[in-house]
């Protein structure tokens, strides 16, 4: 489908350029630069390994990127839409454009410039924003996006998609819904809207009103808990509607949040009051078992947690958090222990993640 969708584009454009309009097609390695200096262009279509590179003062309506092909994007208009398809990757730091998409397996990094109407993703593609404005940011089907900065009106996790958010401005809401994951470690929003089987977890950030419904999974991550009049907490679970103010463990920082929950929707606190660098299961020890979790997402680069072993927050499972595990080795919490060094625990990791390839094979 998607090949006939582009075929159609290529033939479209080519009707364009019979019609006196000006576009432009890239295969293999091509290369065309787009600056003040340039003509206005309708369409460009992009294909294999080429590339394009949009400059202040340069212009194009509708830009389409396909194959391995890449745009950059540092200033100038695309009035209409910038979609990246295939494996195509699209870097935004400037200029403005309607509509940036994702397809397929594209990857979209925005650190500045303006998408007036949306952001999207669909199937295994992936967004890192990390600077500029949008509208909206809507990440859908399997696709995931990482946003450390930059502002935007609505944010939607939909789908069975995953959401990382650690800074940046959500003006309007954070909706979650269907079987999404979002993980929110920092910035700011209006509300954060849970529905359906979606599960969100909570760790920093300033968030005044949450509201989960249906079968959604809501757990908090802090300490000094308290709760108002017409909120209730039952094992950690919060029932009712009210108030509830506790603080992060990530920034210390004293907080309240308007919840609203229905009966068969959880809400939940996990009090973590002196977290171990290293604790990846948060049972007030570092083991083994955290040094399998370590192992288990060993260098993955994106998308994960403290809980999967990135526990200096920089989005990869790698030597930093293997070294952090190692100067905690064996400390219960408010205990102090010897350090091995960071090698000898690179090597318990590597050791772990065999061992557990290994009982995967055998079972």
């Amino acid at each position: 489908m998607k090949i006939a969708i582009t075929s159609l584009i290529a033939i479209a454009v080519l009707s364009f350029a019979s019609l006196g309009w000006s576009d432009f097609i890239l295969t293999g390695n091509e290369y065309l630069e787009l600056d003040s200096s340039t003509i206005h262009h309708d369409v460009g279509i992009l294909y294999d390994s080429s590339s394009v590179d949009i400059k202040p003062g340069g212009s194009v309506d509708d830009l389409y990127a396909n194959d391995s092909s890449s745009v950059s994007f540092s200033g100038g208009e695309i009035r209409g839409r910038l979609f990246a398809y295939d494996t195509s990757s699209v870097d935004m730091s400037g200029g403005t454009v309607t509509f940036l998409h994702a397809r397929g397996s594209g990857t979209l990094k925005v650190s500045g410039g303006d998408v007036i109407n949306n952001l999207r993703t669909y199937g295994n593609s992936n967004a890192t924003i990390i600077g500029g404005t949008m509208d909206n940011v809507e990440v859908c089907d399997t696709s995931h996006s990482v946003i450390s900065g930059g502002s935007m009106g609505m944010l939607y996790a939909l789908d069975s998609s995953l959401v990382t958010v650690s800074g940046g401005e959500i003006t309007k809401k954070l909706l979650a819904e269907e079987d999404s994951k979002v993980m929110i470690y920092g910035g700011s929003m209006d509300q954060l809207s849970v529905s359906d089987s979606s599960n969100v977890t909570v760790a920093g950030g300033t968030i005044p009103y949450l509201n989960a419904s249906d079968t959604s999974l809501v757990t908090l991550y802090g300490y000094d808990f308290r709760v108002t009049a017409g909120l209730s907490m039952d094992n950690g679970r919060l029932l009712g509607t009210g108030i509830l103010t506790g603080k992060w463990w990530t920034d210390e920082a004293l907080w309240s949040m308007n919840i609203s929950s229905s009966s068969n929707a959880t809400v939940q606190v996990v009090s973590i009051t002196n977290p171990i660098f290293g604790d990846a299961n948060h049972d007030g020890i570092v083991n083994d078992i955290d040094a399998m979790i370590l192992a288990t997402y060993w260098q993955t680069a994106a998308y994960v947690t403290w809980e999967m072993g990135d526990f200096n927050g920089d989005g990869d499972v790698d030597d930093i958090d293997a070294t952090l595990l190692a100067v905690n080795w064996q400390q219960v919490a408010g205990e102090a222990s010897s350090i091995p060094e960071p090698s000898a625990i690179i090597a318990l990791v590597m050791g772990s993640l065999i061992f557990g390839l290994c009982r995967w094979r055998i079972g």
